[in-house]
């Protein structure tokens, strides 16, 4: 047997979609229950036999393990949580962390060293940090306090970098935008990024995972509770990118909610100040809504760069001049937020307004502009209904290879402002 919630419920309604059936339809043609097929696609927990994965997965001429959800992420921690052998730091133990498991387990240095049978005076030394335990002693310890001896020694730190999306126009193709960049910085250029989906309409939080309105830890909690958004994050089915989840409560923010908050333009800068400190993740991508108000001056004051993406459309380039403003407005608050570029997706080499929208962004805005343009793909479109990354659907498309480009370049201009 195996359960719904195993099941990429939205890949099914899609593929019903695609054969413009109902679920009466499906349910006849596969000799099934119309109640098990809603139940199915509701994402109910129910147990139905594998054979009917096997009569859908014929019927759509599809591989059966294309059904599933891609991984188990339910027992995986979040990257902040994790010690890879990358970042392991030349086995140094790290001090604190000596600490804290000594004080959770309510030890003196003095009965630790009688519990371990290491001696006093090495407790006390690894713990002040005049030297460092040996790798023999670190097991003895790690063993000890019943842990792996990788959560022992020190990381390595990253130098955190925020990014927004943000385009106060709609339909700039901003979500996107930022679930591909995200995907290609962590599957071809492995690095770490945390996802932040601030937007009311969830979409991006629904890419990474259609159940995400089941966590009630997101984005909505941490902003209005003032709570560290360490605590709301989720790993998802990419082993590099993690995901703080939006809600449909977003909206109330601007509704009122932020004028009783305290702190309310420094509310993102405070709840993320922990995440960025501990420089476990190289990116956080914000992922906004498209409007210029109180909530998203907040978030903008909390980053360090702004991306503009920009389509084929008037309203969209329009917006490049709003977000310049926008930029210098905030930057007379905080200081800290950088336009890092224009990316212009959704180029079509025929169409006279691609033309000119581009010849546009060369002339007044050549310096901000990230290239390559991303040319109009089928397979961005596919994947997206697929809600997948384009580098998970066809990783040899034309858009993919220009966001591999793109994504290069993002990290070049980042690590250029570092030096």
């Amino acid at each position: 047997m195996i359960n719904a919630k195993d099941i990429d419920i939205r890949y099914l309604r899609f593929l019903r979609s695609w054969k413009n059936l109902t679920t009466k339809e499906l349910a006849f043609k596969l000799g099934s229950e119309k109640t098990l097929i809603d139940a199915l696609e509701d994402g109910e927990e129910v147990d139905f036999p594998n054979s009917l994965l096997n009569e859908i997965s014929r019927f759509y001429d599809v591989d059966e393990e294309g059904l599933l959800l891609k991984s188990n992420i339910n027992n995986r921690e979040p990257l902040f949580l994790r010690d890879n052998e990358d970042d392991i730091k030349d086995k140094i133990v790290d001090s604190e962390k000596v600490k804290q498991q000594r004080m959770a387990m309510n030890l003196s240095q003095t009965k630790l060293s009688e519990l371990s049978g290491l001696t006093l005076s090495t407790i006390k030394n690894v713990e002040t940090e005049r030297t460092n335990l040996t790798e023999e002693n670190a097991k003895i310890l790690a063993s000890y306090f019943g842990i792996d001896i990788k959560k022992l020694y020190k990381t390595k730190k990253r130098n955190t970098v925020v990014i927004a999306f943000h385009n106060n126009k709609g339909g700039s193709g901003k979500t996107s935008l930022s679930v591909n960049v995200a995907a290609t910085l962590s599957e071809i250029y492995n690095k770490r990024v945390l996802f932040i989906d601030t937007d009311g309409q969830r979409n991006a939080s629904e890419f990474f995972d259609h159940r995400a309105y089941h966590y009630p830890m997101n984005f909505y909690t941490s902003f209005v509770e003032g709570i560290d958004v360490r605590e709301c994050i989720q790993p998802t089915r990419f082993k590099n990118i993690d995901v703080v989840y939006s809600s449909y409560e977003i909206g109330k923010i601007n509704g009122g909610i932020l004028q009783g908050l305290s702190h309310k333009e420094q509310r993102f800068s405070m709840i993320s100040k922990s995440l960025i400190e501990q420089g476990a993740y190289d990116y956080v991508i914000v992922d906004f809504s498209p409007a210029l108000d109180a909530f998203n001056y907040s978030l903008l004051n909390g980053c360090d760069e702004l991306i503009v993406p920009v389509t084929p459309h008037r309203h969209a380039y329009q917006a490049i001049g709003e977000m310049i403003q926008e930029v210098s407005s905030v930057n007379q608050f905080t200081d800290r937020l950088n336009i890092l570029g224009l990316i212009y997706t959704n180029h079509h080499a025929t169409k006279q307004v691609s033309g000119i929208t581009y010849d546009l962004i060369k002339t007044n805005y050549n310096d901000l502009f990230i290239p390559p343009f991303i040319r109009q793909d089928a397979a961005m479109e596919k994947a997206s209904y697929l809600f997948q990354a384009v580098c998970e659907y066809q990783k040899d498309s034309k858009a993919q290879k220009d966001l591999n480009e793109i994504c290069k370049n993002i990290i070049n201009r980042i690590e250029s402002r570092s030096k």
